[in-house]
């Protein structure tokens, strides 16, 4: 069943799916490692890659995309092979509406769980309009 018969999905579908996320919040998506990163409500949670969607995976959903024999995205860089924590997901499902956004929504979660907290801007010191610098 999967992932030999998974089959790659067009753009047109690309925007299908986007679309549909829009129920879990803001949907976007962006140019990023050479395909498309998928967000809701600005947490990227799925990979739009040479033609195949993948989601973030983590120890809350790990579990279902084993069940499916499903397997992580790896790229090479110069020196070695990085695993990602993103994994294939089956095209069959992609247009099953409840299951896809039962999927997404784990995958999102483990997003929002993995996510680092942004570092804090340093404010910049005002100075009073009437200070003018000595030349």
């Amino acid at each position: 069943m999967f992932p030999e018969e998974n089959r790659r999905l067009t753009m047109k579908e690309l925007n299908y799916l986007v679309t549909e996320f829009e129920v879990m919040g803001r949907a976007t998506r962006r140019t990023m490692y050479g395909g498309q990163a998928i967000y809701i409500n600005e947490v990227v949670f799925a990979l739009f890659i040479e033609h195949y969607v993948y989601f973030k995976v983590g120890r809350a959903n790990l579990k279902d995309f084993k069940e499916i024999k499903s397997y992580p995205l790896i790229y090479e860089n110069k020196r070695r092979r990085i695993v990602t924590s993103y994994w294939l997901f089956p095209s069959e499902i992609c247009f099953q509406t409840k299951e896809l956004l039962r999927w997404a929504e784990k995958s999102l979660n483990v997003s929002k769980e993995n996510q680092k907290p942004k570092p804090m801007k340093k404010r910049r010191r005002l100075l009073p309009r009437s200070y003018i610098p000595e030349a």
